[in-house]
């Protein structure tokens, strides 16, 4: 298996026996599920994690995101060891929630980490008009408990203070590769934009699919 090293760093680290499972991520990362008994945390692996270890110490206790167990930057890797967070995201939920749920959910987390009030930062300066953004606000990256109740926010390296719209950018795309044409109308009648149009649901799914290949 690669990467044992690391599992077994985290393993000493911890103390515990781990049981791991290696978890869908982006090219950029490998993620591994580490568990003990009921217990479970992440082992993030890749090139450039430095920038999620700022934000999640950036965002501990003002957002409901993972906290940092341990960091290491070797030669190789930077590893980010990180706590579970209880539920599940809504890519997951959406095969078991109808689209009008996952759609009316999405938009309320977003409405939601959109009026946080959280102090600048070394890393963030505001300006007028700019709220806390996650920066790659896709489905997978949101987590609800069974009974609808938001539970947090993942891989949240790209978060900061910034326009909406680029959190608003993510999920129209994201909506659109995981279900198709035709939700975005609806999403942003959801999140609270008065009249949207067909050419806004165009842009905004237009800014997130210019970035992506920007993204590392």
């Amino acid at each position: 298996m690669p990467h044992t090293k690391y599992i077994k760093w985290a393993s000493d680290f911890l103390g515990l026996p781990l049981e791991s499972t290696k978890m869908i991520s982006s090219p950029t990362n490998v993620v591994y599920q580490l568990q003990n008994g009921e217990n479970v945390w992440f082992l993030k692996i890749g090139p450039n994690l430095s920038k999620e270890y700022q934000k999640l110490n950036w965002l501990s206790g003002s957002v409901s995101v993972p906290k940092v167990v341990t960091y290491l930057d070797d030669t190789q890797n930077q590893i980010l060891l990180q706590t579970a967070i209880l539920g599940s995201n809504l890519y997951e939920l959406s095969k078991v929630w109808t689209k009008t749920e996952i759609i009316v959910k999405y938009a309320q987390a977003l409405k939601y980490l959109h009026q946080v009030q959280i102090k600048d930062s070394e890393l963030e300066s505001s300006e007028l008009g700019q709220v806390l953004t996650h920066g790659d606000a896709c489905l997978p990256n949101i987590l609800f408990d069974c009974e609808g109740d938001l539970t947090g926010f993942i891989d949240i390296g790209d978060a900061k203070l910034g326009n909406p719209e680029i959190d608003l950018s993510a999920a129209i795309w994201s909506l659109q590769f995981n279900f198709g044409s035709g939700y975005g109308l609806d999403f942003l009648k959801a999140y609270g934009i008065e009249n949207p149009t067909d050419e806004l649901v165009s842009k905004l799914w237009s800014q997130y699919n210019n970035w992506i290949p920007l993204k590392t």
